[in-house]
Order: structure tokens, then sequence, then C-alpha cells
């Protein structure tokens, strides 16, 4: 086999990688491994490391796997393979062959029918094979069959947990998919033009969040797909762009108020009387960042390691709220999860982590609008903690980077 014939095999692992990410876990862990195979075949070692040192833009990914790798020495390094991805995929993508740009699109393109196709699929699975995945805790369900019972069944079924859980997601990260997903569709329209499937998916993907019904991925794609849409239409003409933009945000309004679910997230669950033993959704995850400051006071420096963060954080749910039912969630807030499991320094590399692209200029408006998305869901979520966000930020955000400095 010739190197053209490798190169394009690598770069079509690099799509495939893409493809499998909304899938189960276990489809895109194969993924992974056939893509560091085809990284291994690319050329000597040699060509590799004089092309990883002229990426300087991969420390911090390499900074932030070595706090937990030392972190993780005391356990014997028994979940350090979560944290693989950060090490993995920015090595491969700064020392192996640059993709072309061509690539760049079919790799968005890619994941952008997967996630829909993930979509589909769930509303499917939901409609005609139903399972019994509880959307809340028993006192939250009852309050909300109490104040929609014409609701019970498929409405359900097709949101939130009940909808997400069907293809093994979690409704914050799927969420996050889509709403990429709709900015990188947008995104293409710069240089396309508006192409009628890509409008479709827009539509249908703006359905799949309003059925997700996370607070914060709805609030998210509101903005940043609201954001996207005037800057298209702003080339036309002002009262163009602010017509359209008004537009979007009243139809997204209407469709989420259409789902008796989304609305009693929005407008009912939040008021909801908190128990000592149950908490609604907003009083939970307040407690879920005090509990997680005053942890983080008592070691700041070091941190507690993964398994350690979690015991440290149950012992203070105990202190702050005896009587609070577990199992005890993780801190909901992923600056607070790492500065938990690996101190000061952790911290300050997942920052710099996401505020790399800002040493090279200019910014293109697709890195702002990535930041920006994981920022606003790793302040309401770990994302990081779960290969889904993991292997989503490791791969958009090192992509992004690697080629803008290429480009430049």
């Amino acid at each position: 086999m010739n190197l053209p014939d490798r190169s394009r095999i690598y770069s079509a692992l690099w799509i495939v990688l893409a493809i499998t990410l909304p899938w189960p876990v276990a489809f895109n862990s194969i993924a992974i491994g056939l893509l560091f195979c085809g990284w291994l075949a690319m050329g000597d070692a040699a060509a590799r490391w004089n092309r990883l040192i002229q990426q300087p833009w991969c420390i911090p990914f390499f900074a932030y796997f070595t706090f937990y790798l030392v972190a993780e020495f005391s356990t014997g390094f028994a979940t350090i393979s979560h944290q693989l991805p950060f090490l993995v995929l920015p090595l491969m993508l700064a020392s192996g062959p640059a993709l072309s740009a061509q690539t760049l699109r079919r790799l968005g393109d890619g994941f952008v029918l997967s996630v829909a196709f993930m979509l589909a699929l769930a509303i499917v699975r939901t409609i005609w094979f139903p399972s019994d995945v509880p959307n809340f805790d028993y006192p939250t369900r009852s309050a909300f069959h109490g104040l929609y019972p014409d609701t019970e069944g498929l409405w359900s079924r097709i949101s939130y947990i009940g909808l997400a859980s069907s293809v093994d997601l979690h409704p914050s990260y799927f969420s996050l998919y889509l709403t990429f997903s709709s900015v990188w569709l947008l995104d293409s329209f710069k240089t396309e033009g508006v192409i009628r499937w890509k409008v479709g998916i827009l539509i249908f993907m703006m359905v799949g969040v309003m059925l997700l019904s996370s607070r914060i991925g709805l609030l998210s794609y509101t903005v940043f797909v609201a954001i996207w849409m005037y800057r298209l239409a702003v080339r036309r003409s002002v009262l163009m762009a602010m017509s359209t933009t008004v537009l979007f945000i009243l139809v997204v309004g209407l469709l989420a108020w259409s789902n008796h679910l989304t609305r009693f997230r929005f407008k009912d669950e939040p008021g909801l009387p908190s128990a000592s033993r149950v908490m609604n959704s907003i009083d939970s995850r307040l407690l879920s960042w005090s509990a997680s400051w005053s942890a983080i006071r008592q070691e700041w420096v070091r941190g507690y390691g993964v398994e350690g963060a979690q015991v440290q954080l149950n012992k203070t749910y105990q202190r702050q709220a005896p009587d609070w039912l577990p199992p005890y969630p993780n801190a909901h807030n992923q600056f607070l999860q790492t500065w938990l499991e690996v101190g000061v320094g952790g911290i300050v590399a997942l920052l710099f982590m996401m505020g790399i692209p800002l040493v090279f200029r200019p910014l293109t408006a697709l890195q702002i609008s990535l930041a920006g998305l994981i920022i606003l869901f790793c302040v309401a979520e770990s994302v990081l903690t779960r290969q889904k966000g993991i292997v989503f930020f490791c791969l958009f955000q090192p992509l992004l980077l690697s080629y803008q400095k290429q480009s430049s």
C-alpha cells in the first residue's frame, strides 16, 4: 500500500470517529482504536515529532492529562483510561498528516448526519418500543402528573430522559450535539448557500432540542442559533436579520411551550418545594455546587483524585443535607469537578484548553461558538467526566485549532 492510500484511509478514520461519536460508547472506542492504528502507520517517529513540536496548542491538553495521571497514581490509575482522549486525540491530530479542508467538512457533515440519525432512531424507539425509564423521581413525577394529567404515555416517553436514554445518551449531551450540529450547518450556508435538505435537518433538530427538555440545552440552542441566523440574514438587511431572529425565538418558545414536559421543566419544577429528603432539580444543583466548593476549600491545591473527589463530596452532602436520599450526584459543574479531582493545576489547564483559540487570531465564528457552548454546558454539567463529552471536546476543539494554524 503506498502513502497516498494510507493518507486517504487515515483521513477516513477521522470521519468515522466523528460519525460514531453519538453512537454507543463501544463503537466510538473501536473507532479511536482504529484511528490510533492508522496514525501509527503514517510515517516514522521523527516526522511525527517534527510535526508535534510545531503545534503548541496541544500543550494544555497534555498538561490536563498529566494532572490526572499524577492524581491517579495512588489508586493504581484505576480511572485514567477515561482521560486518555485528552492525550491521544490531540497527539494524533498534532503529529499526524494535516487534514484537508475537504476532510474537515466531510467530518463535520458526517457528525451532523449521525446526530440526526440518532435523533430519528430515538423517536422511533420511544414510540414503538417504549421503556420504563422515569423522567423524574417519584415526588416530582407525581407533581408533573398532577399539573398535566393528560400527558401520560407518548409525551412523557418522547421527551427528556425517556427520549435520550433510548439511544444511550444524556439529554444535555444530546442537546449539545444538536446545537453544535445546527451551528455547523448554518456555518456551511456561508460558502455553500442555503441547501434544502440541510434546512430540513435544522428544523428536525430544533424539534429534537425541544423534546429533550434540557434547560441549558434549550437556552444555549436558542442563543447561538439566533446569533448565527442574525449573522447570515444581516448580509441582506438589518431589518430582515432582526425579523428573522425574533421569529426564530418565537417559534422555539412556542414549540417549548407546546411540550408539557418542557414547560414543566422551565416553569413549574423550579418552584416545587424541596423536602429534606427529596429536592427539586434547581435546589439539588445549587447544593451540589455549594458542597463542591466547600470540599474544594479543604484541599484546593492538590484535589482528591477522581474516586476520592466523589467520596469527599458525599461526606459534604451528608453534612450539609443529612436527610437527602442517595445516590448523590457529582459536582454538576466541570470547573468545580476538575478542581475537586486534580486541584488548582487542573483547573488552570482546563481554562487554557478552553481559551487556547484566543492565541490564534483571527478567531472564526465556529470556534467562538464551540468555545461558548462548551463553557455554558460545563457550568451546568460535568461534561468532561463522560466519554461522550470528552471525545466531543477533544475532537472538535483541536481539529479547529489545527486547521486554523495550518491556514494561517
